[in-house]
């Protein structure tokens, strides 16, 4: 009870022991042939008209702004422990929830603004941990930023082991509403960090069923020990080279932008590396992919680019600039693309059926010769004066051969000078 009654109209089941709340309230007198009160019904009257008592002081302590004003709730929390002459139901549904409505009725809460509110305006934390103020004043900070009417900081201590369930659970925030009140909308990263941070330390159970850790795709997941992990230096390039050849990074990695935790699974670049090397591996189709991914100014780069559009246009998207890609990621691609042009190329039978404009076949040979000079002489790719191809050892460079010497050539021993010199010069080879 928040109050003491002293009176001797109480009728106890023997001096100064229990008092009678078991039972009828009247009971007919045989006598008078009348009903009067049991020693039960008496006891309860009196709790009764304690209410007028009560509220005189509920009302007095609200209008004069005392302190501590949680006092007036203590008792009313929870069903004291008492079986004998004891009725539980009576006392919980009719006196405590008459001496609740009392408190409703009067402004008795301090609020952050330090002003007195009613009990149903304000949201309550429930602490779990009273015995930790660190863990208090995270789990009040937290709260005062999800929610705008909040006790202030020592009120909130005093209430939160003082406040019922009963008409009040709205008003209660315990760990699980103030993570769901956290996942309704979005927040600033230095608030995402205090609040996950602090989730971690002391909930982390909570995080396998309740949506707290943020992704790199900026939304609240579940926690997964053996898939969730954190990534260190990759950069958002890498990511959506990753990404765009179809593996699921960013829904399965922590968000860079947290930084208070550290998870125990963390990926590296290498890490990153090995799953673009693999994808390529499973799939040589995905070159055509990152073949669009060209490092700023790395001439290797943008040739294969260049050469990629001109020979896979209806499979290259457009071009990706990116930094800092290690040269070996493209290793796999390269080779597939680089085989797959000269398999277009070897059935080229002449100039004119070649498939790419003349820049593009220039640029095509310069960059064949440059990784593999003797190509030339397995594959017929060069095309003499006349048109024909042939190996690169079947010709020779023109340089100023007179036009009559050419011709007279022709006409007086049959040599056909046009068939034996190539008409496009090598810039690597001369």
């Amino acid at each position: 009870m928040p109050i003491i009654l002293n009176t001797n109209d109480f009728e106890p089941s023997t001096e100064r022991q229990e008092i009678l709340l078991d039972g009828p309230e009247i009971k007919k007198d045989e006598r008078i042939n009348k009903e009067i009160p049991t020693d039960v019904g008496l006891n309860r009257y009196i709790l009764k008209r304690s209410y007028i008592l009560f509220e005189n002081i509920v009302k007095y302590c609200s209008g004069n702004k005392y302190n501590n004003l949680h006092l007036l709730a203590r008792g009313l929390k929870n069903v004291p422990r008492v079986n004998k002459y004891f009725n539980k139901k009576w006392y919980e549904d009719i006196y405590m929830l008459d001496m609740r409505n009392i408190l409703y009725n009067y402004p008795i809460i301090y609020n952050e603004n330090n002003e007195l509110s009613y009990i149903k305006d304000i949201y309550f934390p429930i602490y779990d941990l009273y015995n930790d103020i660190n863990y208090i004043k995270s789990f009040y900070n937290l709260m005062k930023e999800l929610y705008i009417n909040v006790p202030r900081f020592e009120e909130s201590i005093n209430w939160s082991n003082n406040l019922w369930e009963k008409d009040l659970n709205k008003n209660r925030i315990d760990i699980n509403k103030l993570i769901n009140k956290y996942n309704e909308s979005k927040h600033n990263d230095e608030f995402n960090n205090n609040f996950i941070k602090f989730i971690w330390q002391y909930y982390k159970d909570l995080t396998y069923e309740k949506k707290v850790l943020i992704n790199q795709e900026d939304n609240y997941v579940l926690y997964n020990e053996k898939v969730f992990s954190q990534s260190n230096n990759i950069s958002e390039d890498m990511i959506n080279c990753i990404e765009e050849l179809g593996n699921k990074w960013r829904i399965n990695h922590l968000s860079n932008k947290i930084t208070s935790i550290e998870l125990p699974i963390k990926h590296d670049t290498n890490y990153a590396i090995n799953i673009i090397e693999k994808s390529i591996d499973k799939d040589k189709e995905k070159s055509y992919i990152l073949s669009r991914y060209v490092e700023k100014n790395n001439k290797k780069r943008e040739i294969i680019y260049f050469l990629s559009t001109k020979f896979f246009k209806d499979k290259i998207g457009e071009k990706y600039e990116v930094e800092n890609f290690n040269e070996d990621i493209w290793k796999s691609s390269d080779e597939y693309i680089i085989k797959e042009i000269i398999l277009i190329a070897r059935n080229w039978e002449n100039f004119d059926s070649i498939t790419i404009d003349i820049d593009g076949y220039n640029k095509l040979l310069n960059f064949l010769y440059e990784i593999n000079d003797k190509l030339f002489d397995k594959v017929k790719l060069l095309s003499s004066r006349n048109g024909e191809f042939n190996y690169l050892k079947d010709l020779k460079i023109e340089y100023n051969i007179n036009e009559e010497i050419k011709n007279g050539a022709k006409e007086y021993i049959g040599l056909n000078i046009m068939k034996k010199y190539s008409m496009i010069i090598l810039k690597s080879i001369i």
